[in-house]
């Protein structure tokens, strides 16, 4: 709906913008990858296709900010060695995920860059394994539009 077509035109203005400044980005995933790594010869590979998806949700989330309301007292986890956060009960929570994927401690030097090749980076995914909810561009929990039907929507259509 107007959501991914909303979508689509911030990547087409992008694009429009600086035609020449990047490369198509199967040109440069061909630069960073190994030769015997991926045929990108033909036709984007559903690798290649979920890198793209990837990185367009992480700079342009569906679900650009989040809002919940605790039920009950709780205390938040922390970071390693620091004291857990007291969140009252009935305390409204806003955070925005178009900053989250945007904060270059969690995702490098070039997080406001658009580079599909961080989705293919060994390194890059253990962190993303090791913290997920650094990638949440449908927000999370229970109410949560499901990432994987999505893109299988996006891969079939």
């Amino acid at each position: 709906g107007r959501k991914a077509a909303s979508r689509r035109d911030l990547r087409r203005l992008r694009r429009s913008r600086k035609p020449d400044a990047r490369p198509h980005p199967e040109d440069a995933l061909q630069s960073v990858l190994p030769p015997s790594f991926l045929p990108l010869t033909y036709s984007p590979t559903p690798l290649l296709v979920n890198a793209v998806l990837n990185e367009t949700l992480r700079l342009f989330p569906g679900a650009p900010m989040g809002i919940r309301n605790s039920v009950h007292e709780v205390l938040l986890p922390t970071a390693e060695g620091t004291a857990p956060l007291y969140l009252p009960g009935k305390a409204r929570v806003t955070w925005l995920t178009l900053h989250l994927h945007r904060r270059t401690d969690l995702w490098g030097a070039d997080a406001l860059e658009f580079d599909p090749a961080r989705w293919l980076d060994p390194s890059r995914l253990a962190r993303l394994e090791e913290r997920p909810s650094m990638y949440v561009p449908f927000l999370s929990g229970p109410r949560q539009v499901g990432i994987r039907s999505v893109l299988a929507g996006v891969e079939v259509g």
